[in-house]
């Protein structure tokens, strides 16, 4: 490049970067000699240039296509890789869940209740008062299974 201007320079070492980049490294020199120095200009190339780009240059169909694809921008990315497989995780290990709670008030008997009311009532209405906060306890079925393990 002795003699060329910067500019110019630096425009044909992108096109000889471009042209490695894309494996067609042995048309550098010919595109420098047919004028092809601007990396712009070969992206906005109509398909009647590449045609007259392949006759300059003597390019393969191939290489032309793969040349015209690349530098349109239209290249198709490599698959990647699949992910590494990993073992499947242990499975979870919940602890049992609590013995359901029976919760029963207790009840003080304040004075006889009148005669002839029914007495199936599950809260009484009348005579009691409500003498602590209610007891709760384990299920008898869910205190016997705990005491068994």
């Amino acid at each position: 490049h002795i003699g060329v201007p910067a500019p110019k320079a630096a425009a044909m070492e992108a096109i000889v970067a471009f042209l490695a980049d894309n494996h067609l490294e042995a048309y550098a020199e010919i595109f420098e000699e047919t004028g092809y120095d601007d990396l712009a200009f070969l992206r906005e190339m109509s398909d009647a240039d590449f045609a007259e780009l392949k006759q300059a240059t003597r390019m393969k169909t191939g290489h032309l296509a793969k040349l015209r694809s690349r530098a349109r921008g239209f290249h198709l990315p490599l698959p990647l890789p699949p992910p590494p497989q990993l073992p499947p995780p242990p499975p979870l290990q919940l602890p049992p869940p609590p013995p359901p709670l029976k919760c029963e008030p207790e009840w003080t008997l304040l004075a006889e209740p009148q005669a002839g009311r029914a007495q199936a009532q599950s809260v009484p209405s009348e005579g009691f008062s409500r003498t602590s906060a209610p007891s709760c306890s384990a299920s008898a079925s869910a205190s016997a299974s705990a005491s068994a393990s």
